[in-house]
């Protein structure tokens, strides 16, 4: 079973053989070792380093946060979907603002990530 919820990846198809090596302080150390506890630091090192090449992980957490906002969007669209068809009777008025609201706050936040 891979350590720290990591994939274990077919090391054949593409072998890392590459060293990169850098040298902290020991307050450096310690810094890092307090923000990552015990987690091996070449794929904690990796996954930082190759985070800020495509854009630095804020992106990487605001595309996350997009994501399952739009996956509730549409929870709630297939909420609503399904009390029309049932003849419930529904108050849909609002609807159109409230889509929207939410148009709105995606295209702000595809604004912080682009």
């Amino acid at each position: 079973m891979p350590k720290y919820n990591q994939k274990k990846r077919d090391i054949s198809k593409n072998p890392r053989k590459h060293d990169f090596k850098i040298r902290l302080n020991d307050t450096e150390y310690e810094r890092i070792k307090m923000l990552y506890g015990d987690q091996q630091m070449a794929p904690t090192a990796r996954k930082i380093l190759l985070d800020h090449i495509a854009g630095g992980s804020s992106v990487s957490s605001e595309l996350r946060l997009l994501r399952e906002e739009v996956s509730r969007i549409g929870n709630n669209v297939n909420q609503i979907a399904k009390a029309l068809n049932s003849g419930e009777n529904s108050d849909i008025s609002g609807l159109k603002n409230f889509i929207y609201q939410i148009k709105k706050s995606i295209n702000k936040k595809l604004l912080i990530i682009r």
